[in-house]
């Protein structure tokens, strides 16, 4: 079950109050993401709160002029002295988004680039692309698992018939005729087969080269796309990575809408995603 958010930071000025955009699960978060507000706009509010202790708490900083910063229990009410009147301010109830189409194609892109993420970080990616390698591979190992002598010590066959030694077995393709006795099949079984041993080699090497692409690309320790400058508008964290996207969606029987952006994601725990042209 998703855990409520309980917190919020407020800017009083004068006999106005602000509230943050979000609430958030900790005071350590909230604190976070008044840090980098203050950091955008209040450099000298800023350098108060980071001097501040870091500990679990409910922070105030405030500057000359009546500007004042502090971390709240989300939902707590925010008393003022407007004249001689008191006046109540509350958190304005969230407003239900608009459901609405998707412009552009961002939704599609996020979401495509999410499962991505997921299937990277799981290493599923990397198995899908290792299959036609490692079949290769095998094949190329089973082709020089063929290439030495025979150990078949039975009698030779000839037109499904086993010959005995002294025997020959003839053989007619078109006009030609070959002849080949009992000893000269039993000789050809123990010869090696170079002709195997260069195919499976070239196979195996075929396959090496097909998997180390897959291994350096899709490997789960490899971040998904890269770093993005600034810091998440949700977490306040400094982890947002980005990579260019395309899809295409099929919208009626003879169109295809195709699409194109430069996605970014924050932390699977943070959650927060975006979706820029290019």
């Amino acid at each position: 079950m998703r855990k409520i958010h309980m917190y919020d930071w407020i800017h009083i000025q004068g006999a106005t109050v602000q509230f943050s955009r979000r609430t958030y699960d900790t005071t350590e978060e909230a604190r976070a993401a008044l840090q980098v507000h203050l950091d955008a706009r209040y450099p000298e509010a800023a350098a108060r709160l980071r001097a501040l202790p870091v500990y679990p708490g409910q922070p105030s900083v405030s500057l000359p002029g009546g500007h004042t910063w502090r971390v709240q229990e989300a939902g707590k009410s925010v008393t003022l002295m407007v004249g001689d009147e008191p006046r109540t301010f509350r958190r304005p109830a969230p407003k239900p988004a608009p459901q609405r189409e998707d412009p552009g194609g961002a939704r599609l892109l996020v979401d495509q680039a999410v499962r991505e993420r997921q299937w990277r970080s799981s290493g599923k990616s990397l198995a899908a692309a290792l299959c036609l390698p490692v079949l290769l591979f095998v094949v190329g190992l089973l082709f020089f698992a063929n290439s030495g002598p025979s150990n078949d010590r039975s009698a030779p066959n000839c037109d499904g018939k086993a010959m005995s030694p002294g025997s020959v077995c003839i053989t007619w393709k078109g006009s030609d005729r070959t002849d080949e006795g009992y000893e000269e099949i039993r000789a050809r079984r123990k010869m090696d087969k170079p002709e195997n041993r260069a195919a499976g080699g070239v196979i195996m090497a075929l396959g090496l080269l097909l998997a180390v692409p897959g291994v350096v690309k899709l490997s789960p320790s490899r971040p998904w796309g890269k770093p993005a400058s600034g810091a998440c508008p949700r977490c306040g964290k400094r982890e947002l990575r980005e990579k260019s996207a395309a899809a295409e969606k099929k919208t009626g029987r003879d169109t295809v809408m195709r699409y194109g952006a430069v996605v970014t994601l924050c932390t699977p725990e943070c959650g927060y995603t975006a979706a820029r042209t290019p």
